[in-house]
């Protein structure tokens, strides 16, 4: 029985090879646009998993007010001294280790290469709380020692070519703590190298005892590297957090007196603990910090995964209702055979199955096809999501599993309610044509319109998220990012020493027009008028604004002429001068509350433009700028447009020759502004190829409803041309239907569209206007679309003969 019913599926899929072929083409894409979301849900969703100490492991949070009028935010790190403090005192807490890392990247040398390597401090057991397995060394004591390191087993390779290298030396000369220790590093073990779904990522490790030799910190108000700790199962979480905070009351009493004294203000530190599951989709503010310490990389948005999901489902639906529209459309031409059935004794159960069979060699042969598209486009969807998936590790129980529910969900999806519709005919209305079809098509044409639906959502999605990107990236930033190469002095070096020579060495080359310094930005707050301003600081030299082309409205630029300038003068942006209410700011005085060069009085030289030294995401903030005493910090290069390659190779060789063991890099300053919405081109690409994609599905299925129509009323084409009716009258009478449905699933789309897409608008602080061009556009796209296709078999038909068409019925 079963063989006889996958003859007659094959017969009648071959019979019908036209909307076959369009059934196959849409589930394919279908499935394998179901199939990559599914494997990046899994990828998100599996990080950190690998720990053998999960559910049980946790980090240490800290919720604390970093300068006065600030507001109170929640951050994945702690101080050096937490950690042990916490573990003394709580019984509920096992073992802890401290991780400080993540956008740390430390100059090792072995023989005469060097390199530079993602370096992590961590505490002795390490091995012990996390789950990073060994090729060679023993975990138990890899860290003992205050010279012991640990290797990645591709950072062995780099540089020895090996990973048989316990034993080996390092050297880290511009180490601040290697200057302390005196003698090599030694290789204690190699580990392999970290998952690719684990937040925490290293070439080489070194233990907590050597950063100590350097930098000791006994402060209960800092917070910036990771503490982890495992917990007994039987842990409540709410006691360990008010024990937390009541061994913080005892030994941090003097230090938050003193803070109160020195700042006016209480940091307010509670701590929390946040699941090891839980870091990498819900990050936390240190997490996303450039100079991050908290050990935590690699993090994301659970956002992502739910609207790649949602998005592969529609492109599902679409295909589905082509599937079902198809085949309740085509029934009409098998309604005698199903009735020839009934009358010989084929049950309803039958016949069901038989629609089933079809239904699922079909989608079997597209689930194969998908495969082979997935192992195609494995390597461009790796670069669409910034993911290592390999085709071979993408196949395994888990994955197989999930192949089975797909098709057989999409077996019923498409197969049921058409054979429940062709199963319910009946034979006596079959056979002497009595049979209406009006309710039938009623249900197929609000398919059509809910498929179309789909589609004009995703096209006006993705011309918003152009819209906006191409906003992003023409934006005036207020200053001039363009011909413009940064890099700096790695390591505890002489860096004002350095920083001069450098300066000096590149002046002399033509193809480089200035050198300019620039330190990062920290935050503080400021007290002006009497009144206290949460502001940014930046610290700069005298060419960084003319480098970067930031216009000085009001007074001058820092000088070396005047010898107050790095010690008591200050420039200032138009947002500080609007939000401290100053109408004549040049020459009035400010206090510095808090920032890393204490309190003191400084004078307004001068106010320049404001420009955008973060996010568009977020409004210009009030800033505040100081010359830097020394050249330090970032290195600013502008060159010559027409002589790039050349200023880079001087850039090279100066730093080489100043520094002989330094590892060189740099960036374009054009490229680090482009880093930061590097998540939303990467969706803008994912949302315009699902738009082509579901556009697509949405064409062939209209124009195989456009040929069954048109098969149907062919006799209705041949009368109409015998009493006159030209080609054009004929294309017009059947485009004008299927464009009334595009015209229906316009109007139900564009309102919802337009209020998802001002609501992800308002992420950014600085947005493109919604208008209703907008919405113009994308009814045009789509009437051009419907308009093509529907014409393509209208004018076929309209052209055929009607001596053709009246003798073929």
């Amino acid at each position: 029985m079963f063989r006889n019913y996958l003859k007659i599926a094959w017969r009648n899929l071959w019979k019908n090879r036209f909307y076959s072929a369009i059934n196959i083409v849409g589930i394919t894409v279908a499935i394998t646009c179901l199939l990559f979301a599914l494997i990046y849900w899994n990828d998100e969703r599996s990080f950190d998993d690998f720990h053998t100490h999960n559910p049980n492991l946790y980090r240490i949070t800290t919720n604390l007010v970093e300068h006065k009028g600030a507001i109170a935010q929640t951050v994945g790190t702690t101080g050096q001294v937490q950690g042990r403090a916490f573990k003394e005192a709580i019984p509920e807490i096992k073992k802890y280790a401290r991780v400080m890392g993540g956008q740390i990247s430390s100059e090792v040398s072995a023989g005469e290469k060097t390199l530079g390597l993602n370096t992590l401090f961590v505490d002795t057991n390490f091995f012990e709380v996390f789950t990073f397995p060994l090729l060679d060394g023993d975990m138990q004591t890899a860290l003992n020692e205050v010279n012991a390191v640990v290797l990645s087993e591709t950072t062995a390779l780099r540089l020895f070519n090996t990973t048989d290298v316990v034993g080996k030396v390092l050297h880290m000369k511009s180490n601040p703590s290697y200057q302390r220790l005196k003698k090599p590093l030694v290789i204690s073990a190699v580990a392999r190298n970290p998952p690719k779904n684990s937040s925490i990522q290293f070439d080489i490790l070194l233990p907590f005892s050597f950063l100590e030799l350097a930098f000791v910190d006994t402060n209960w108000l800092n917070a910036y590297l990771g503490t982890f700790v495992v917990l007994e199962p039987s842990a409540d979480f709410k006691a360990i957090q008010q024990k937390f905070n009541r061994v913080f009351a005892i030994h941090a009493k003097d230090q938050v007196e003193q803070n109160i004294a020195r700042y006016g203000f209480d940091s307010k530190i509670n701590y929390g603990l946040q699941n090891m599951l839980d870091v990498h989709l819900t990050p936390l503010l240190s997490d996303n910090d450039f100079n991050g310490e908290s050990g935590i990389v690699n993090t994301s948005n659970p956002l992502y995964s739910i609207v790649f999901i949602a998005i592969a489902l529609l492109i599902v639906f679409m295909a589905a209702i082509n599937f079902i529209n198809i085949n309740i459309a085509s029934a009409i031409n098998r309604a005698k055979e199903i009735g020839v059935r009934k009358i010989t004794g084929g049950n309803k159960t039958q016949i069901i199955t038989q629609f089933l069979m079809e239904s699922g060699l079909l989608c079997g042969m597209s689930l194969l096809l998908s495969l082979c598209v997935l192992k195609v486009l494995t390597p461009f969807f790796n670069t669409l999501t910034d993911k290592q998936f390999v085709f071979a590790e993408i196949l395994n129980l888990h994955a197989g599993i999930f192949l089975i529910l797909i098709f057989g969900s999409i077996v019923l999806l498409t197969g049921l309610y058409p054979a429940f519709v062709l199963s319910k005919l009946n034979p006596s209305e079959v056979l002497y044509n009595k049979l209406k079809w009006s309710s039938r098509n009623l249900a197929g044409r609000g398919l059509v319109v809910f498929q179309f639906s789909l589609g004009i959502f995703l096209l006006i999605a993705a011309i918003v998220f152009h819209d906006q990107m191409d906003y992003i990236r023409t934006k005036d930033l207020g200053y001039n990012p363009n011909q413009i190469v940064t890099t700096s002095i790695s390591g505890n070096r002489d860096h004002a020493a350095i920083g001069k020579v450098l300066k000096q060495e590149l002046s002399k080359e033509s193809a480089i027009q200035s050198i300019s310094y620039r330190h990062n930005y920290f935050s503080g707050g400021v007290l002006v008028n009497n009144r206290q301003l949460e502001t940014q600081f930046r610290r700069v030299d005298e060419n960084y604004l003319p480098d970067v082309e930031i216009p000085i409205l009001l007074g001058r630029n820092f000088s070396p002429d005047f010898t107050t300038d790095p010690t008591k003068s200050v420039i200032v942006n138009e947002t500080f001068v609007q939000e401290s209410n100053l109408s004549d700011p040049v020459g009035k005085s400010i206090s510095l509350i808090e920032n890393d060069e204490g309190q003191q009085r400084k004078t307004i030289i001068g106010v320049v433009k404001d420009f955008h030294f973060g996010s568009l995401r977020e409004p210009i903030k009030p800033m505040v700028m100081s010359m830097l005493q020394a050249p330090y910090g970032k290195i600013l290069v502008k060159f010559q447009q027409s002589r790039q390659q050349e200023a880079i190779q001087a850039l090279e060789k100066g730093y080489k020759t100043i520094m002989p063991d330094a590892v060189f890099t740099y960036d374009f300053l054009s490229d680090l502004n482009a880093e930061q919405y590097k998540r939303e081109q990467q969706w803008q690409k994912l949302v315009n190829i699902a738009t082509v994609l579901s556009l697509i599905i949405c064409c062939i299925g209209l124009l195989g409803m456009a040929r069954l129509s048109i098969n149907q009323r062919i006799k209705e084409i041949g009368i109409r041309k015998v009493l006159g009716a030209t080609v054009s009258q004929i294309v017009g009478l059947q485009t004008t239907n299927f464009l009334r449905l595009i015209g229906i699933a316009f109007v139900i789309a564009a309102p919802i569209a337009w209020l998802m897409a001002d609501s992800w608008l308002q992420n950014f602080a600085y947005r493109i206007e919604l208008s209703f061009g907008l919405l113009v556009l994308a009814g045009a796209i789509s009437i051009c679309i419907g308009t093509v296709t529907v014409s393509f078999q209208a004018i076929k038909a309209a052209s055929t003969s009607p001596v053709k068409s009246l003798k073929a019925e």
